[in-house]
C-alpha cells in the first residue's frame, strides 16, 4: 500500500499524553492474536502496560510479552459454557482480579466470554447480548430490521440450518449469497445462482467447514441472502459512552471472482462528502442499535440502488493492514485507541489526514512468481525504507505452494 507523501506522520503531544496513562496499567487479554497482530504483543509490552493472558494452548506467541500467563481451555462445549468459563477464568485470577482495569480480546471467537468477564469484572466492555448479536450476521440483521432508523440498512436474509430451510425463503431472488451464519476472513462465501445450486454448494459447505465452524464455537448454520452489487465500504468507528469520536472510510475495489476476497483498497474513501456523511451516520446508528457504546468497531457496508446496506459489524478494530495505514495517515493507532477506551481513558484523536493511500492484495496463485524475484524484492525493501510503501507479507513467499482456495 502506497502513500503520496514519503514523511511518515507522528502522534502528537495530545496522543502522547493519552498513552501514557496507560502506563502501569494492567489488562487481561482473553486469547492471543492471528499472524497479523504479532507486533501488538510487543507495542503493549512497550506501553508498560502489563498484560495477564489466558489461552488454551501452552505454546503461543503472545506468551513471552506477558507478565502472567494462564492455560486454560475455554474453549471446550464453548458455546454452553460460557458462564461457567467465565467463572472459572475469575477463580484463575484470585487476587490479580483487584489489579485490572480493562479485559479485552483480539480474537473473534472469545468477544462472548470476554464480554461476560467484562460484566463479572464491573469493566467497561460489551454488553453479552450485544457481543451475542455482533457475532452472528443474521442476528445483526434482525436487531437493525427492528430499528426505524436502521430498518433500510438491512439487507433481506434468512437463517439456514438445514437444507428444507432453503425452499422456505420468501421473496428472495437468485443469484445470491451463502455465508456462515458466524464467519470470518471470507470464509465458506458463495454465489448461489438457484435453489438447487444453494442445496448443492450449502451441503459441500457443511462437509467442508462445518465441523470446524462449531470447533471454533460457532453455530454451523448458514445466512442466504439478497444479492448486493458493488463495491465494499469499511467504516472504523470510534466509540466513547456512545459518541462518536471519530469515523475512517475506507473503499475496498473488486471481489475475486467466486471468493469474495478483496483485491484493492484507498483510503480515505472517494464517495462524496454527501455520502461519506450517510454512510458515517449508517454506520453509528447501526454500532448504536445493536448495544456497542464504548470501543473501535468495524462495519462493512455496500452502497446499492436502495441505499446502504449492511454487511456485517465487527466488534474489535478491523484489517491490520488498514490499521497501519490509519496510523501513517492520522497517526491513529486504532488498537492502542481501543485499550484506552476499555481503561476509561478519553481518547484524544487527530482526525485530519495528511496522505492518501492506495493498495493492492496479492496472491500466491497469480503473484508468487514476480514476488520471489530479487529485484522486485529489492525494489520492496527500498520503497519501504523511503517510508513511500507499507508492505505485510502474511506468510513467506517461498512457502506459498497451495493455490487460494476455492
Amino acid at each position: 500500500m502506497a502513500n503520496t507523501e514519503q514523511k511518515i506522520v507522528h502522534n502528537d503531544d495530545k496522543n502522547k499524553s493519552d498513552i501514557g496513562e496507560l502506563s502501569g496499567k494492567t489488562v487481561l487479554i482473553v486469547g492471543t492474536s492471528g499472524p497479523g497482530l504479532h507486533f501488538l504483543w510487543k507495542i503493549l509490552q512497550d506501553l508498560n502496560i502489563k498484560v495477564i493472558l489466558v489461552d488454551p494452548l501452552e505454546e503461543n506467541h503472545g506468551r513471552r510479552f506477558v507478565e502472567v500467563f494462564i492455560q486454560y481451555n475455554y474453549l471446550e462445549d464453548y458455546v454452553h459454557r460460557y458462564e461457567n468459563h467465565a467463572n472459572t477464568i475469575l477463580r484463575l485470577l484470585g487476587d490479580r482480579k483487584a489489579q485490572l482495569s480493562a479485559c479485552i480480546s483480539f480474537d473473534e471467537k472469545t468477544i462472548h466470554l470476554t464480554a461476560i468477564l467484562c460484566q463479572k469484572l464491573g469493566l467497561v466492555g460489551i454488553d453479552p447480548d450485544a457481543a451475542r448479536t455482533s457475532q452472528s450476521k443474521q442476528l445483526t440483521y434482525e436487531a437493525l430490521k427492528d430499528g426505524l432508523d436502521t430498518s433500510k440498512y438491512s439487507p433481506l436474509s434468512f437463517r439456514i440450518e438445514n437444507v428444507s430451510d432453503i425452499v422456505n425463503t420468501k421473496g428472495l431472488l437468485f443469484p445470491a449469497i451463502l455465508k456462515p451464519e458466524c464467519g470470518s476472513n471470507s470464509e465458506g462465501i458463495t454465489e448461489v445462482t438457484s435453489v438447487d445450486d444453494c442445496v448443492s454448494k450449502y451441503t459441500k459447505l457443511q462437509g467442508a467447514f462445518g465441523k470446524d465452524w462449531n470447533v471454533k464455537g460457532f453455530s454451523n448454520a448458514m445466512v442466504l441472502m439478497e444479492y448486493l452489487p458493488g463495491i465494499s465500504h469499511h467504516i472504523e468507528i470510534v466509540l466513547f459512552h456512545g459518541a462518536l469520536l471519530i469515523a475512517l472510510v475506507s473503499d475496498m475495489g473488486p471481489k475475486l471472482p467466486g471468493v469474495f476476497a478483496d483485491t484493492t483498497t484507498c483510503f480515505p474513501t472517494c464517495l462524496s462528502e454527501r455520502l461519506k456523511g450517510e454512510i458515517i451516520k449508517a454506520a453509528f446508528d447501526c454500532c448504536r442499535k445493536i448495544g456497542l457504546d464504548n470501543g473501535v468497531y468495524n462495519v462493512e457496508m455496500k452502497l446499492t440502488n436502495a441505499g446502504f446496506k449492511m454487511i456485517e459489524i465487527n466488534t474489535r478494530p478491523g484489517c491490520y493492514r488498514r490499521c497501519a495505514v490509519f496510523k501513517t495517515t492520522n497517526s491513529i493507532d486504532l488498537h492502542v485507541t481501543n485499550v484506552l477506551i476499555k481503561c476509561g481513558i478519553k481518547p484524544e484523536l487527530q482526525g485530519e489526514n495528511m496522505n492518501y493511500a492506495v493498495g493492492c492484495f496479492l496472491y500466491s496463485f497469480a503473484h508468487k512468481r514476480q514476488l520471489r524475484d530479487p529485484i522486485v524484492q529489492r525494489k520492496i525493501i527500498k520503497l519501504q525504507q523511503q517510508n513511500q510503501l507499507i508492505y505485510f507479507e502474511r506468510c513467506k513467499i517461498a512457502e506459498c505452494e497451495k493455490p487460494f482456495p476455492k
